[in-house]
Parts: structure tokens; C-alpha cells; sequence
């Protein structure tokens, strides 16, 4: 007995000899492999360093697009009583169709642990914390010489550095972080990590870890200051560019300090032929930010709408560059909100028709909101999203036109535009039926018009000012 368990102890070990060398082959082979790869990834950063090596060339900025502010109206327009609306059809001015934005590429990840290293730092992000480990070197730019700007930016290369920026990218998938809240996150990650310790050295340390996850974003020099250049899908208002006339990009000017003013900036020379990722304000998904809930209560005829708004979101907006129309319009609002909100008017509208709901819906925005401008309330333009108006205790046409458009495609499911007026906007809705009332038509569409602003008005109602005047369409996605 004692003979065959020894042979069967042998036989098994036999066994298992294989399996162990086949392991031990393919541990060889992927540290192998990572050794490759890690050399070819220094190699990639030595080029990259050797590139802003070369004397920066000076380029002069075009100045920050202005947003739409042409000065809107002290008070809100009034319905005549008795006038009885009639049928009239204008022409639009203008129409800006729906951008047509290209699918982008995923970022990357090794998909490593988060918490690997010895030392970490809890990241405050609008109200969530994110905790990074952070093995890095002191990293500290002592000039802004060209060199030693290349070999600072060429030592951020370690593999904590590496494994740093995957945890980062971890956390953008895992809480659908938007391109911008991925750039803020960078940023605030520069800022509390203890290593970048002066704002030069920030921002090179914001440029190697958005370049290094795929991203289009160069680096220039406004005097003393590093600064960074940044390309957008989208206009953005008020923040002076560098043009590419090749590559009809616009590199916007982002600083570590907020008031950052140039004429004229130094850069390595322009190609046209930049890669990477261009950065976009849409938002695709919604994002999970940690919740820090106040109520807002609006009243309608009566009775009170209550709903609960995510502070942090609203934190998160304030940040948001100044944009287009179209973006805040299609933005998702928060679903939780949304959803709070609707289980209060759904009952008020679901038994009426398509046209009276529609009417509901107008007069809700209309009188449920103070009225405001933008100057009056922020000292600036400002324009507001949906969830936003409802959180601010005033808004103003444009931001009642963008609330207006976001319940109507929500509950009615109808296809909405904005129209925007010399000073002033509204929403154009497409309905099946006929209803005597004032429409916009483009060359494939007839809005029907409903101003949220117009107050009493019905809906086809025009303001007197504004029936000869042909609006710009904004087209919107229907949702």
C-alpha cells in the first residue's frame, strides 16, 4: 500500500511539473513584453521631449468669441387680452442644423488597482473623494527655459506615473466622466498631489497626463507662464485661441491661474498634423457625482412643484466653459431630478391632448419662473441648464426657451428648436395638427412657435415685436 502512494505522490508531482515550467514560460514572456513595451513608451517620451526641445515659435491669439448678450428686455411682454391669435408662416433667418459629432476613441487603461502604492491622497471632486495612491518624485520646474521644460516634462515618465494615469481613467469610466469633467479632474489632481509643486510645474504635469491618455493638447508660454492649449469640438465663448489654419482646429487657452490675459503666446511651430483626441462639452452618459441634495419649490396655478437638485452638479456647471446653445440644450439633466420633477406633472397632463398638454407645459414656464436677465442676476451671461433654472431663483428667455425644449421632448416627445431673435429667444415645436398660431419654417420643417417668456400667451402666440423678425432655428436632438 505504502508503494502505490508513493507512486501516485510521484506520478502527481510529474504532473504538475509541466503546468509549472508552461507558467513559469508565460510569466518570462509577459514580463517580456512589459519590459518592451515600457521601453518602447520611454522611447515615445524621449522623441515627445526632444520635439519641445526645438525653439518655440511665437503665434499671435485670436480673442475669446463673444457669447450672444444683445441686451434683452427689462420686463416680460404680456398677452393683449381679447386679440385672437391667427394663422402666419415666416421664413427662417437661419439654420444650425445638429453637429454631427464623431465617435471618439476610449481611453486606455491597464486596468491596474487602485490603492497599489505606499503613500495616497484623497482627490476632492465636487463632493466625491477619489482615493489615488501616488508614488511620483518631486517634480519642480525651475525655469521656463525650453530645455529645462523638455527634461521635466521627459522625468514625469516613471511607471508610477503611468499606473497613476490609469487609476485616473479608471475613475473617468466608472463614473462616466464627460471629457471637461475628465479635464478637471486632471486639474484638481495636479493641484492636491503634493509632488507639482509650483504652477508651471502643474501644468506640465496636466499636459503629460492628458497627452499621455490620448488626447490633442499642446503647451505654450504667455510670458513666464506655462500655459495650456486645448482644441474643442465646440465653440467656446469668451477665452482667446491660437487658430490652425491647417487643421481648422482652435487651441483654447487654459491657465493655472484664472485671469490668464495674452496677446500673443510661444508654442513649438504648428504642423496641422496633430493627433490625439479632441476634447468635446457633450455628455453622453450621465455622471455619477456624489449627492448633496436642496430642495427648490416652484408654484403653478396653486399648487407646489417641489424637487430635489444635486448641488454638486450645479458646482460642476459653474465650471463649465461659456458654449453654444446646443450644448446646454442637450446636456442630460439629472435623472433623479428629472424624474422627481415629472411624477408631479405627468398627472396634470396625461389625460389631455397632445395640444393641451403642450399648453400646459407653456404656461408652467412661464409663470412658474421670476424673471430676470442674466446681467441683473449673475452680473454676466450665463446661459442656464435645465435643472439650473429650476435651482436659480430667477432666469431669463433663453434659459426658459432650453427648459421649455427639455420637458417637451421628454413628455411629449415632440421635435423642439430654439429660435433666436436679434434680443430675445423662444422654442419652436413640430406638431401633426393644424393650429392657427405663428410658425417658422426652415426648408424640411414648420415649428409651431411657443415663447415661455410671452407671458399668458397661448402657444402659437408671437410677441408684436418679433412676428416680422426671421429667427435663427437652432435644431436640437430629439430625444
Amino acid at each position: 500500500m505504502r508503494h502505490y502512494l508513493f507512486l501516485f505522490t510521484l506520478l502527481g508531482i510529474s504532473s504538475l511539473l509541466p503546468a509549472q515550467t508552461d507558467r513559469e514560460r508565460f510569466e518570462r514572456m509577459r514580463e517580456g513584453m512589459r519590459k518592451e513595451y515600457n521601453a518602447y513608451r520611454k522611447e515615445i517620451e524621449r522623441v515627445y521631449a526632444d520635439y519641445l526641445r526645438q525653439t518655440w515659435k511665437e503665434y499671435q491669439l485670436s480673442q475669446g468669441i463673444k457669447p450672444y448678450e444683445n441686451p434683452k428686455p427689462d420686463t416680460l411682454p404680456s398677452i393683449p387680452k381679447r386679440e385672437r391669435p391667427a394663422y402666419n408662416e415666416l421664413q427662417a433667418k437661419d439654420k444650425i442644423e445638429i453637429p454631427v459629432t464623431p465617435k471618439l476613441p476610449d481611453l486606455s487603461s491597464d486596468k491596474s488597482t487602485i490603492l497599489r502604492g505606499k503613500q495616497s491622497v484623497s482627490i476632492s471632486f465636487y463632493g466625491t473623494k477619489f482615493q489615488l495612491s501616488h508614488n511620483l518624485p518631486t517634480c519642480h520646474l525651475k525655469s521656463t527655459d525650453t530645455k529645462d521644460i523638455a527634461n521635466t516634462w521627459e522625468n514625469l515618465g516613471t511607471p508610477d506615473m503611468h499606473l497613476l494615469l490609469s487609476d485616473l481613467i479608471t475613475i473617468k469610466q466608472s463614473h462616466r466622466l464627460n471629457d471637461w469633467a475628465f479635464f478637471r479632474l486632471i486639474e484638481e489632481t495636479a493641484k492636491q498631489l503634493p509632488q507639482p509643486n509650483n504652477a508651471n510645474t502643474r501644468i506640465l504635469f496636466r499636459h503629460f497626463a492628458l497627452l499621455k491618455c490620448g488626447y490633442d493638447i499642446r503647451i505654450g508660454l504667455a510670458g513666464e507662464q506655462l500655459i495650456l492649449l486645448v482644441p474643442f469640438a465646440e465653440t467656446l465663448h469668451e477665452r482667446s485661441f491660437l487658430p490652425d489654419k491647417e487643421s481648422k482646429k482652435k487651441y483654447y487657452l487654459f491657465s493655472d491661474q484664472p485671469k490668464t490675459k495674452a496677446g500673443s503666446i510661444y508654442t513649438v511651430p504648428l504642423s496641422g498634423k496633430e493627433n490625439g483626441r479632441i476634447f468635446s462639452l457633450q455628455t453622453q452618459e450621465d455622471m455619477i457625482l456624489a449627492e448633496q441634495l436642496v430642495k427648490r419649490e416652484r408654484i403653478f396655478r396653486g399648487e407646489t412643484y417641489t424637487a430635489s437638485i444635486n448641488k454638486n452638479r450645479i458646482e460642476f456647471f459653474n465650471d463649465y466653459p461659456s458654449c453654444d446653445f446646443q450644448t446646454v440644450a442637450d446636456t442630460p439633466v439629472d435623472p433623479k431630478f428629472e424624474k422627481e420633477l415629472f411624477l408631479q406633472i405627468n398627472p396634470r397632463i396625461q389625460s389631455l391632448s397632445i395640444s393641451d398638454a403642450l399648453r400646459w407645459l407653456l404656461h408652467f414656464t412661464q409663470s412658474a419662473f421670476q424673471y430676470a436677465t442674466d446681467q441683473e442676476q449673475f452680473g454676466m451671461e450665463k446661459y442656464l441648464y435645465p435643472e439650473e433654472t429650476f435651482f436659480y431663483p430667477k432666469s431669463d428667455c433663453e434659459d426658459r426657451a432650453i427648459f421649455f425644449a427639455w420637458i417637451v421632448r421628454k413628455l411629449l416627445h415632440l421635435e423642439v428648436a430654439l429660435m433666436l431673435y436679434k434680443d430675445h429667444m423662444a422654442t419652436g415645436v413640430i406638431l401633426d395638427q393644424n393650429i392657427n398660431g405663428h410658425y417658422i419654417r426652415t426648408s424640411d420643417r414648420r415649428y409651431l412657435l411657443c415663447d415661455p417668456t410671452f407671458m399668458g400667451a397661448d402657444i402659437g402666440r408671437c410677441a408684436s415685436s418679433y412676428k416680422a423678425e426671421q429667427p435663427v432655428v437652432i435644431q436640437l436632438k430629439h430625444k
